[in-house]
Protein backbone atom coordinates (compact mmCIF):
# COMPACT_ATOMS: atom_id res chain seq x y z
CA UNK A 1 0.00 0.00 0.00
CA UNK A 2 2.65 2.91 0.76
CA UNK A 3 4.22 1.93 -2.33
CA UNK A 4 0.96 2.76 -4.35
CA UNK A 5 0.96 6.13 -2.48
CA UNK A 6 4.41 6.96 -3.17
CA UNK A 7 4.19 5.64 -6.59
CA UNK A 8 0.82 8.03 -7.20
CA UNK A 9 2.23 11.14 -5.27
CA UNK A 10 5.00 11.05 -7.84
CA UNK A 11 3.06 10.79 -10.64
CA UNK A 12 0.68 13.90 -9.10
CA UNK A 13 4.24 15.52 -8.75
CA UNK A 14 5.39 14.65 -11.88
CA UNK A 15 2.09 15.29 -13.74
CA UNK A 16 1.84 19.37 -11.76
CA UNK A 17 5.83 19.70 -12.40
CA UNK A 18 4.96 19.36 -16.50
CA UNK A 19 2.41 21.86 -16.51
CA UNK A 20 -0.36 19.86 -16.26
CA UNK A 21 -3.89 20.25 -14.74
CA UNK A 22 -4.36 17.97 -11.55
CA UNK A 23 -5.63 14.70 -12.40
CA UNK A 24 -8.78 14.10 -10.28
CA UNK A 25 -9.05 11.44 -11.51
CA UNK A 26 -6.27 10.10 -8.64
CA UNK A 27 -8.18 11.01 -6.39
CA UNK A 28 -9.94 7.50 -5.24
CA UNK A 29 -6.25 6.02 -5.38
CA UNK A 30 -4.98 8.21 -2.73
CA UNK A 31 -7.16 6.73 -0.28
CA UNK A 32 -6.58 8.61 2.97
CA UNK A 33 -5.46 11.68 1.77
CA UNK A 34 -7.69 14.33 3.55
CA UNK A 35 -8.09 17.25 1.06
CA UNK A 36 -6.71 20.85 3.11
CA UNK A 37 -9.93 22.86 1.47
CA UNK A 38 -12.19 23.44 4.14
CA UNK A 39 -10.09 23.26 7.20
CA UNK A 40 -9.63 25.97 9.70
CA UNK A 41 -5.85 27.76 9.63
CA UNK A 42 -3.80 27.33 12.27
CA UNK A 43 -1.48 30.48 11.66
CA UNK A 44 -0.13 32.09 8.60
CA UNK A 45 3.42 32.27 8.00
CA UNK A 46 4.84 35.65 6.69
CA UNK A 47 7.89 35.67 4.83
CA UNK A 48 8.44 39.61 4.25
CA UNK A 49 12.23 39.04 2.77
CA UNK A 50 10.54 37.01 -0.24
CA UNK A 51 7.52 38.25 -0.40
CA UNK A 52 4.62 35.96 0.50
CA UNK A 53 2.86 34.39 2.79
CA UNK A 54 1.09 30.72 3.53
CA UNK A 55 -1.68 29.71 5.27
CA UNK A 56 -1.05 26.41 7.46
CA UNK A 57 -3.76 24.58 7.90
CA UNK A 58 -4.64 23.39 11.68
CA UNK A 59 -4.31 19.79 10.70
CA UNK A 60 -0.39 20.50 10.35
CA UNK A 61 -0.31 21.59 14.79
CA UNK A 62 2.55 20.22 15.78
CA UNK A 63 4.02 18.41 13.00
CA UNK A 64 5.60 20.90 10.40
CA UNK A 65 9.17 22.73 10.28
CA UNK A 66 9.97 25.84 8.17
CA UNK A 67 13.83 26.05 7.14
CA UNK A 68 14.44 29.69 5.41
CA UNK A 69 17.54 30.22 2.52
CA UNK A 70 18.41 33.30 1.19
CA UNK A 71 15.70 32.63 -1.24
CA UNK A 72 13.63 29.91 -0.86
CA UNK A 73 11.74 28.67 2.81
CA UNK A 74 10.87 25.29 2.63
CA UNK A 75 8.47 23.38 4.67
CA UNK A 76 8.93 20.14 6.32
CA UNK A 77 6.31 17.04 7.69
CA UNK A 78 8.29 16.39 11.08
CA UNK A 79 7.18 13.01 12.47
CA UNK A 80 8.38 10.16 14.57
CA UNK A 81 11.20 9.14 15.50
CA UNK A 82 13.24 12.66 13.50
CA UNK A 83 11.91 11.99 10.54
CA UNK A 84 11.45 14.33 8.06
CA UNK A 85 10.06 14.87 4.43
CA UNK A 86 9.65 17.80 2.35
CA UNK A 87 6.39 18.67 1.84
CA UNK A 88 6.80 21.77 -0.80
CA UNK A 89 9.20 24.88 -0.92
CA UNK A 90 8.69 28.68 -2.09
CA UNK A 91 12.21 29.53 -4.24
CA UNK A 92 12.19 33.48 -5.41
CA UNK A 93 14.13 34.04 -8.24
CA UNK A 94 14.37 37.47 -10.52
CA UNK A 95 12.20 36.76 -14.08
CA UNK A 96 15.70 37.28 -15.71
CA UNK A 97 17.44 34.32 -13.99
CA UNK A 98 13.87 32.21 -14.48
CA UNK A 99 13.49 33.11 -18.74
CA UNK A 100 16.71 32.19 -18.92
CA UNK A 101 16.07 28.82 -17.45
CA UNK A 102 12.91 28.22 -19.94
CA UNK A 103 15.27 29.10 -22.42
CA UNK A 104 18.13 26.82 -21.65
CA UNK A 105 15.77 23.93 -20.56
CA UNK A 106 12.88 23.78 -21.64
CA UNK A 107 11.07 24.17 -18.41
CA UNK A 108 12.16 24.91 -14.61
CA UNK A 109 12.35 21.02 -13.86
CA UNK A 110 11.80 21.31 -9.89
CA UNK A 111 8.92 23.43 -9.61
CA UNK A 112 5.79 24.92 -10.80
CA UNK A 113 5.34 28.92 -11.78
CA UNK A 114 2.50 30.11 -8.72
CA UNK A 115 3.01 33.72 -8.84
CA UNK A 116 4.97 37.26 -10.46
CA UNK A 117 5.54 40.55 -9.01
CA UNK A 118 8.31 43.15 -9.45
CA UNK A 119 10.03 41.16 -11.34
CA UNK A 120 10.37 38.55 -8.99
CA UNK A 121 8.89 34.85 -10.11
CA UNK A 122 7.82 32.48 -7.13
CA UNK A 123 7.95 29.07 -7.63
CA UNK A 124 6.35 26.09 -5.86
CA UNK A 125 9.30 23.53 -4.96
CA UNK A 126 7.62 19.66 -4.70
CA UNK A 127 9.23 16.44 -3.34
CA UNK A 128 9.66 13.55 -5.68
CA UNK A 129 10.33 10.74 -3.13
CA UNK A 130 8.52 10.39 -0.10
CA UNK A 131 10.61 8.32 2.48
CA UNK A 132 9.18 7.70 6.06
CA UNK A 133 9.75 5.24 8.90
CA UNK A 134 6.74 3.79 9.50
CA UNK A 135 2.33 3.91 8.48
CA UNK A 136 1.76 6.88 11.17
CA UNK A 137 3.97 8.85 9.84
CA UNK A 138 2.91 7.62 6.10
CA UNK A 139 -0.75 8.79 7.23
CA UNK A 140 0.15 11.68 8.46
CA UNK A 141 2.24 13.17 5.68
CA UNK A 142 -1.26 11.90 3.26
CA UNK A 143 -3.10 13.86 5.71
CA UNK A 144 -0.70 17.46 5.43
CA UNK A 145 -0.55 16.82 1.19
CA UNK A 146 -2.35 19.94 -0.34
CA UNK A 147 -3.10 19.50 -3.92
CA UNK A 148 -2.42 22.33 -6.33
CA UNK A 149 -5.65 23.84 -6.22
CA UNK A 150 -5.63 24.28 -2.44
CA UNK A 151 -2.31 25.30 -1.91
CA UNK A 152 -3.12 28.32 -4.40
CA UNK A 153 -5.84 29.39 -1.82
CA UNK A 154 -3.16 29.06 0.69
CA UNK A 155 -0.25 31.00 -0.94
CA UNK A 156 -0.35 34.59 -1.21
CA UNK A 157 2.08 37.41 -2.55
CA UNK A 158 2.61 40.22 -0.47
CA UNK A 159 4.98 43.03 -2.24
Amino acid sequence: MHNMIVFFLILQLLGNGCGLEENTSLKPYLGNILYQDSLEILETYSNKKLGFTFDIPKSWENHYQIKEENDAAHFYFKGKPDNEQLLFGIKVITKEMYNKIIEEDGSYKFGDLVGEKNNRVFIEVFTITVDLANKENIDKFNEMYIPKDEFLKKFHIIK
